[in-house]
Formats: C-alpha cells, structure tokens, sequence
C-alpha cells in the first residue's frame, strides 16, 4: 500500500514538472506581446531614461512643467501635479502628490503614471532614485537660461510625442524676443535689484535664468553672486543705489503696499529708488523657467523702458482708430456674389434699354420689344425696318462697343490696383465713383427731354452725381 501511494505522488511531480515548462512556453509570446513600447532619451541631468511609447499618463513634480505641459496642450495627459501648481487654474484641479521637495510617492504610484517629469535645480535627487527602484521613469529638465528654457521645452515636447507643438511655441518666443530686442538694444540698462525676500534680502545670482530674463528685458542686476539666490546686506544695497526695485507677484496690488512699508524703515529710507517710488511689478512667471517668462520680460520692459514702446502704441492706436472708421465689409459668399451680378446684369439690361430708346429719332421701346420677342419665338425673321436699321446697325454696335471699353477699363483698374496698391484706388472709393458717375450720365441723358430753366439745366449733372453717389452708399452692405 505505502508503496503504491509512493508511486503515484511520484508520478504527480513528474507530471507537475513535466508541464511547467510546456505552460511557460505558451505564456511567453502572450507576454512579449502585451509588452509596452520604450525608446531611450537622455534627458538634461545626463541620464538615460526609458520613456514609453505612447506616454499617455503624466505626473509632474514642478511648477513650471505643469505650465509648460498646458503650453503644449498635453493637459489632458496630466494626471497629477504638486501642491504648488496654481497656473493655468485648471492645474489646482489635477490631483495632488505634495510639494517638490517631498512628494508621496505612494501617491505618485497609485497614479500609474508612464513619465514624472522633474526638474534638477528643485527636486531632489533621492526622489528620483525612489521612483527608479519602484519602475517608474522620470524626465528630468535643467534649463539656466532663457534660451535654455525655449529649447528645453523643445526637447519635452519631443520626448511627450508632440514635437511640432513644441518647435510651433519656440519659434514665437524667439520672435517676440526679437522684437523686444529691436525695440530696446539702443537704450541704456537699468540697474535694479530683483527683491526675492525683504527680511531677509534676498536677491537673485549672475549666473540664474532670472538674471538672464532681466537682462532681455533692459535690466542689468546690481547683484553680481555667483551663488543662486545670495543673501545681500542692505548697506551694501545702498551703496550700489539701484534705479529700480523689481518685485515678482502673482497680486500686484500688494507691491505698492510692500514698497510703503519698506519706505517706513530706516534702511530701506536711504534708497532712492524707494523715496521716488521707482519699482517694477510683474508676474511671478519670472520665477519659474516655462515659456510663461517670456511674458513677464515683455511686461518688465515695458515698466522699465515705457519710451521704447509709446510710438508704436500711438501708431496702433491711430491705424485701430482708422480701422473703426472704415466701413465693415461683409465676407463675400456664393450667395452674395450671385446676387450683386443679377443686380449688374439688370442694371446694364435697364442701360441698355434706354440707351436704344433715346437718341436723334425716337424709338418706341413697345414696338421694339414686340418685334424681338416675334423674332426669338419664330413668328418674324427681323425687325420692322421703320427703326431696324437705326437700332440694330447704328445704336446696338454702340452700345455693345461701350460695354466692352467700360469691362475692359474695369479690369485695366482692378489689375494697376493689384499690382501697385494704388492708395486712392479703394475699392470703397472706386464704388462711391462709379455710382457718382451713372448719376451724372443719366441726369446728362435726361436733360434734352426736360424743360428746365439755364439754372436748374446747369445745376442737374451735379445733382445727378450726387444721387448716385449717396444711392450707392446706401446700397453698400
């Protein structure tokens, strides 16, 4: 009996381990299969990340990455963020992992996120090797200037997939520095202090991106530390004598309450840039190295250097001014342009029409009438010769001739003003001359029928012009 029960427990583990390997042989495709793509990047700390293909869930650890993922219009992507990302205001909505410094990585993981993108001058390096150890890939940027920066953002969007977005963005922020530059290079800088903390005061090192945004923005730093955020004396401060104090805040109401109080302490009294209430307000995007900065270097400039800007502004302000004078064209539809050639065509056939009536020998425009419709229906071969002769051999050539010279003037016109943008040619003016001059050839038409008195005959071609030219104005949509 024990020997019957100890062959077949035997041939139970042979089986067992017989099958095991047949199981894990047809397991193995199924697994390579549902294997994820990666492609490595070497992200701007130097690393070697593994990032997968198509990153479809995002954390990220900085300010400044959640603003620059909204620029890129991941947003939807981003499935939680820091304590801290307040910009866009959409961004208070995602779901929070705490601060930069020491986020919940049981938070960070439960998120199941493809990507955490970090920054290197915030976060730590322990939180990235702890997102290593639990399998989690994390980008990391590094960007010390405004260049930087642009091309940082650059090289995100290409490691998120979306790198005609981030090429898109760069480009307009390196235009709109451009600008500024042609507006402002011939203007001396302003020394300033850029005040990141009053108690104690603390400013911003040579070496910083802010340093760097004040510099495009027509400043230079009376602060010359190579150290990242230095801890001034305020003795030293009024030494040097700053021409302006640079404030960065998210309310800028508050400033001007800010620089009342300093200018109640002893210290602060001896800068003259606080006796004269000479400050900068901007926002606090300056802090943060996202293409937001851009912004706030354009509005820093405009504190700093308000010449540089005062005539292209009144020049704006004067083409916009004439721009709501000038009448408002509807876009022009099929509907419309249907519509305005039955108008012309019945204008000309109306033109036509009494062109062939008026002349030397009076032509009834009954009998004319009659005897076309006879001969387009068949019932008569030609016009009554009473007036077919005047009509079809010397009036109708006439008027077709015409017909033709005014189209052929018409397109001559179009062309000279498509090709030499002729000021005076508008085609709002053009219009207004045109129905101007129909006004003045039917009251010229007009006159040999009328018994009018010298004064009134000589005082009706204007008279006529004028009609036509307000019946045109009133006519325009």
């Amino acid at each position: 009996m024990k020997a019957h029960f100890r062959s077949m427990v035997c041939a139970v583990i042979a089986a067992s381990l017989a099958g095991a390997p047949a199981s894990h042989a047809q397991s193995a495709p199924a697994a390579s299969e549902a294997a994820p793509l990666f492609r490595e990047v070497t992200d701007e700390a130097g690393r070697t990340v593994r990032v997968p293909l198509p990153v479809r869930r995002i954390v990220s650890l900085a300010p400044s990455l959640t603003e620059t993922i909204y620029a890129l219009g991941l947003q939807d992507l981003l499935v939680g963020d820091t304590d801290y990302c307040d910009y866009p205001a959409a961004a208070q909505k995602k779901t929070k992992v705490g601060g930069a410094i020491n986020p919940s990585l049981e938070q960070i993981a439960a998120l199941h996120p493809d990507l955490v993108l970090v920054t290197k001058g915030l976060n730590r390096l322990e939180t990235v090797h702890a997102l290593d150890v639990l399998g989690i890939s994390s980008y990391a940027t590094d960007p010390h200037t405004v260049d930087e920066i642009i091309t940082s953002t650059e090289k995100l969007a290409d490691v998120l997939g979306v790198p005609e977005a981030g090429f898109s963005i760069a480009a307009d922020l390196q235009r709109r520095l451009m600008d500024l530059q042609q507006r402002i290079s011939a203007l001396p800088p302003k020394r300033a202090l850029f005040v990141v903390w009053t108690q104690p005061l603390i400013s911003v090192g040579k070496d910083t991106f802010i340093a760097d945004a004040l510099h495009r923005a027509g400043a230079v730093s009376v602060v010359e530390s190579r150290q990242s955020w230095p801890q001034v004396s305020l003795e030293e401060i009024a030494r040097l004598q700053p021409e302006f104090l640079i404030f960065a805040d998210s309310h800028s109401e508050t400033a001007p309450r800010t620089v009342e109080v300093l200018a109640k302490l002893p210290g602060w009294r001896t800068l003259d840039a606080v006796n004269h209430r000479r400050y900068a307000v901007i926002s606090d995007a300056v802090n943060r190295p996202a293409p937001r900065i851009v912004t706030a270097i354009e509005e820093l400039a405009r504190q700093l250097h308000p010449e540089a800007f005062v005539e292209k502004s009144a020049s704006s302000k004067e083409k916009m001014d004439v721009e709501m004078r000038r009448p408002r064209m509807r876009p022009l539809t099929l509907q419309r342009l249907l519509l305005q050639c039955c108008i012309l065509l019945a204008i000309l056939f109306l033109v036509m029409v009494v062109a062939l009536k008026f002349g030397a020998v009076p032509v009834s425009l009954y009998a004319l009438g009659r005897d076309l419709l006879h001969v387009l229906f068949g019932q008569s071969s030609q016009i009554s010769s009473d007036y077919g002769l005047i009509v079809v051999n010397i009036r109708l050539p006439r008027i077709l001739l015409g017909i033709l010279v005014g189209a052929s003037l018409s397109v001559a016109g179009t062309s000279f003003q498509a090709l030499l943008r002729n000021p005076l040619a508008d085609p709002y003016v053009l219009g207004v001359s045109s129905g101007a001059s129909l006004g003045a050839i039917l009251a010229l038409i007009a006159e040999p029928y009328l018994t009018l008195s010298p004064l009134l005959a000589a005082l009706l071609t204007p008279l006529g012009a004028f009609l036509g030219a307000a019946a045109t104005i009133a006519a325009m949509p």
